[in-house]
């Protein structure tokens, strides 16, 4: 499964950011760097690494200023001050405890670098301590919020709690029907849980949410499954169950999901959600995440050019 991280390697794909408008979320974050960092900007970026890790994981794109009126929304390329760069490593290093790992970096463009995006995986070791302030944060929506005590001890318990999280991956990619200009030929996704805790699993539970009806078609192609559309109005909806137990470090394919998309979704979704899980399992909280075109791979299908702009 490809990342909005793994997607983003020229300054093009960055503009791409901008002119779709695709705003800040509670795994996605903008920041300007065009000036040596002071001390204060140095403990925002510890707050804001460990609140990402501290919740969902996600990336900072460090180069892309925010329209001024609304900060969500990212408005332009500011190339970042190369010294920064250096910078942000060395705080992470020495202001987060305990550690993060799997942190990654990519400069764009390598050589004479605008942007760094800073790629922060969801932790199995929470929580994070920003040390600047002693404070613990986890990202809310578009914010970085300091945690309260019970959420602190929660954060705590989760090291004790299997920590499960969905990869939805590609089987086979949707192709054009041959003759047909408004729909594409069945393709097939797998969903597999993966338990990256240091706790068993057990019972586990998937929903997968999809498109309206007239945009996306599911059937199920393998798996314990109930269809559950008539809970979300209209939305293609499906419960998977797994008996039993999930090991620490191993994963198990849970569902066979096949989708047939109207060429009218791939023209206008290209960047919007086409499947949301939510993740259920005995003793951990549940878990959420989504995958669009990008990240199956299917960015690059063709659409009838008789269906116009």
């Amino acid at each position: 499964m490809t990342s909005l991280f793994d997607s983003l390697d020229n300054l093009s794909d960055i503009q791409g950011l901008i002119d779709s408008g695709t705003r800040e979320s509670e795994v996605l974050e903008y920041k300007t760097a065009s000036q040596v960092f002071s001390n204060s900007d140095k403990n925002e970026i510890a707050k804001d690494v460990s609140a990402f890790a501290n919740a969902l994981g996600g990336s900072i794109v460090y180069g892309v200023a925010t329209d001024k009126k609304d900060k969500s929304l990212p408005a332009a390329i500011e190339p970042i001050e190369v010294t920064n760069i250096e910078t942000i490593d060395r705080v992470i290093n020495s202001t987060v405890y305990p550690p993060i790992s799997g942190l990654k970096k990519k400069l764009i463009p390598t050589t004479n670098p605008k942007i760094m995006v800073l790629d922060i995986p969801a932790s199995d070791t929470p929580p994070h301590q920003c040390l600047g302030d002693k404070k613990y944060y986890r990202r809310s929506g578009t914010e970085n919020l300091p945690m309260g005590h019970d959420l602190i001890a929660l954060q705590f318990g989760r090291r004790l709690a299997p920590v499960l999280v969905a990869e939805i991956n590609t089987v086979i990619k949707p192709e054009l029907m041959k003759g047909a200009v408004l729909e594409y030929e069945e393709a097939k996704v797998r969903a597999i849980v993966v338990n990256r805790g240091r706790r068993v699993a057990r019972d586990l539970l998937l929903v997968v949410l999809g498109p309206d009806k007239h945009l996306v078609k599911f059937a199920n192609r393998s798996g314990n499954v109930h269809d559950i559309s008539s809970l979300h109005s209209g939305r293609n909806a499906l419960q998977y169950t797994a008996t039993g137990v999930l090991h620490p470090g191993t994963n198990l394919s849970i569902a066979e999901i096949g989708l047939t998309l109207t060429a009218e979704f791939v023209r206008t979704h290209a960047l919007t959600p086409l499947l949301t899980w939510h993740l259920y399992a005995d003793e951990m909280d549940m878990q959420t995440g989504s995958v669009d075109l990008v990240k199956l791979g299917w960015a690059d299908l063709s659409v009838p050019p008789t269906l116009g702009p």
